[in-house]
């Protein structure tokens, strides 16, 4: 049956050599009352902790977190920095803090006054409102069932939104690899603009969009877009600054074939402005009916009047200039790809009806 135990303690002696320093105590402690205590201990209240073990500390902060109703778990040792865990229950702890249980038996205290984007994000202004929130039951079964997460950052300190983000990123990426193409387009608001292009925040998640996937045409002025919001889809992942790179020319490229059929036919005044001279025509951008400068167009000197050809050819147009005109044409190609073909004058009636049933 292995060693007996001795009954009573004497000294460093306690039945088996089970490696227990007894001489950290007063006496040797052999039974009786005089313990060292160890005022190293944060208590709380009028507790006292007398173990002197490395560990002290911390096993008696989960003993205090137990018996005041929190019930707070030790980290398990696979807690390592960057791993991320699903939140089954969050409850508030104080005005700015709140515990979260995770699924793999983690427990942790969050301090929100580190939280602020996360707070800001689920649509708070201050930690002690998004607090006072969870009380609600209802509130917080919602929050719970949207897909919380929780990551390991840092000196083990676990981050909801650091959670939050690998979520939003691991979607993106999941998009990005797509083998057809990007299937979501997310709504963005244009933070900065910076000499390469804007800085875009998507759900909480700062992107890069470069100039030239801001619009499908030239944008005369970049500040003008600084605050706006944009759908953008993901089309890259920038490794050297860790950020993606979302594309809103993209994202009117996959939708254009549609809203050209629901909003352009032959034969529909539209207003224009141009983008571009050639020595046969203008390039010209069409406005949509959202007000923004949306399809692209041609209009060759085929489909000018004879003043405004005059016009043209005296160089009296520059990029920037905005007109009335008509579309002339709508010629689909291979691939959903559209050629919007417009004139100062409205086509006549049998090019319309011509047109109409290509």
């Amino acid at each position: 049956m292995g060693k007996r135990i001795k009954f009573k303690p004497t000294g460093k002696s306690w039945g088996p050599d089970d490696g227990f320093d007894w001489s950290l105590y007063e006496d040797g402690y052999d039974g009786g009352t005089s313990l060292r205590r160890n005022t190293k201990v944060k208590t709380h209240g009028n507790d006292i902790v007398y173990s002197h073990e490395p560990y002290a500390q911390e096993l008696y902060d989960l003993m205090e977190d137990y018996f005041s109703g929190r019930k707070t778990q030790a980290t398990p040792k696979d807690s390592k920095s960057g791993v991320v865990y699903n939140v089954q229950n969050i409850s508030a702890l104080s005005d700015h803090e709140v515990v979260i249980d995770s699924d793999n038996g983690m427990s942790a205290v969050v301090d929100l006054n580190k939280e602020a984007q996360f707070v800001k994000h689920v649509g708070f202004n201050r930690a002690a409102d998004f607090t006072n929130a969870l009380k609600d039951d209802k509130f917080r079964e919602e929050l719970v069932a949207s897909n919380l997460l929780a990551k390991v950052i840092d000196s083990n300190r676990v981050s909801i939104w650091e959670g939050y983000k690998s979520r939003i990123e691991k979607e993106f990426m999941e998009d990005l690899l797509r083998k057809d193409g990007p299937k979501y387009a997310y709504l963005g608001k244009v933070v900065s603009a910076n000499p390469g292009g804007y800085t875009v925040d998507i759900m909480g998640l700062n992107c890069f969009m470069p100039a030239s996937l801001a619009s499908n045409g030239p944008i005369s002025d970049p500040e003008s877009l600084v605050g706006t919001e944009l759908k953008c889809c993901v089309v890259n992942y920038a490794s050297l600054t860790k950020n993606f790179v979302v594309s809103h020319k993209k994202y009117i490229e996959t939708t254009l074939p549609a809203r050209i059929r629901e909003e352009l036919y032959v034969g529909k005044p539209v207003f224009v402005k141009v983008t571009g001279v050639s020595k046969n025509g203008l390039f010209c951008a069409i406005k949509d009916s959202e007000g923004k400068w949306m399809f692209s167009s041609l209009m060759h000197r085929t489909t000018m009047s004879n003043c405004f050809e005059e016009m043209f050819d005296e160089g009296q147009f520059v990029a920037g200039d905005e007109f009335r005109a008509y579309v002339h044409k709508l010629n689909w190609g291979d691939g959903d790809s559209c050629r919007i073909v417009i004139g100062d004058n409205e086509p006549v009636e049998t090019e319309k009806e011509e047109l109409v049933k290509e």
